[in-house]
C-alpha cells in the first residue's frame, strides 16, 4: 500500500477578507457603543438597559453572518440592524413619544423587540444552515412576450393607482390590499427583470 503526501500550504499571517470584516465589525460596534454612551440621556435606567438589549440582539445576526455561522446574503442581519435606530435609539434620546410611557412599559417594549429579534435570528440560523440544493430548472419568459407583459402590467398598475386615487370604484377592505399588493409586486418584479 502506498501513500501520497499532499503538501499543506503554510499558514499566512496576512489579513484575510473575513478577518478584516470581523475587525471592522468590532470597531463599528465599539464606535457605536461609545457614541451612544457619550451622547445619550435616557429618561430612566430601564431605557438604557432596553437600548443595550436591542443593540445586542440587533447586532447578533450580523456577527453570525460575519463569522460564517450562516451563509448567504445578509438580508436578515440588515433587517435586524434597522431595529436598532427604530426601537433602541429612541429609548435613550428622550423621543417625545417614548417619554410619554413609564419605565415599565419601555422595558417591556424593549424586551419584546429583543425577543422578536432572538426568535427571528434562531429561525434564520436554522434556515441558513440547511444544505443548498442546486436548481434543476428555471422558468423564463420568451423575449417577444416579456415586453408586452411588462407594458400591460405597468399600464394596469398605473390605471389601478389612478382609479383608486380618483375613487372611480370601491373595493372592499379585504380585497383592496390584496389587489394592490399583487399589482405592485408584479410591477416591481417585471421592472427588476427588464
Amino acid at each position: 500500500m502506498t501513500t501520497a503526501a499532499i503538501p499543506v500550504p503554510a499558514l499566512s499571517t496576512a489579513t484575510t477578507p473575513q478577518t478584516a470584516l470581523r475587525r471592522a465589525f468590532w470597531v463599528a460596534v465599539a464606535a457605536l457603543t461609545i457614541a451612544i454612551s457619550a451622547t445619550a440621556h435616557p429618561q430612566y435606567a430601564e431605557s438604557g438597559i432596553g437600548c443595550a438589549l436591542i443593540l445586542a440582539t440587533s447586532l447578533l445576526p450580523s456577527w453570525m453572518w460575519i463569522t460564517g455561522k450562516v451563509k448567504g446574503l445578509p438580508l436578515f442581519p440588515i433587517y435586524a440592524l434597522t431595529h436598532l435606530w427604530t426601537f433602541g435609539v429612541p429609548l435613550v434620546y428622550e423621543h417625545p413619544i417614548v417619554t410619554r410611557f413609564p419605565a415599565s412599559n419601555q422595558i417591556t417594549a424593549a424586551v419584546s423587540v429583543a425577543a422578536f429579534l432572538l426568535i427571528g435570528t434562531f429561525v434564520w440560523y436554522l434556515i441558513g444552515r440547511r444544505p443548498v440544493t442546486p436548481i434543476s430548472r428555471c422558468l423564463l419568459l420568451k423575449a417577444e412576450r416579456a415586453d408586452l407583459l411588462f407594458l400591460f402590467t405597468l399600464f394596469g398598475g398605473t390605471l389601478f393607482t389612478i382609479a383608486t386615487t380618483a375613487d372611480w370604484f370601491e373595493l372592499s377592505e379585504g380585497v383592496y390590499p390584496i389587489v394592490r399588493a399583487l399589482t405592485l409586486a408584479l410591477e416591481r418584479r417585471l421592472v427588476l427583470l427588464i
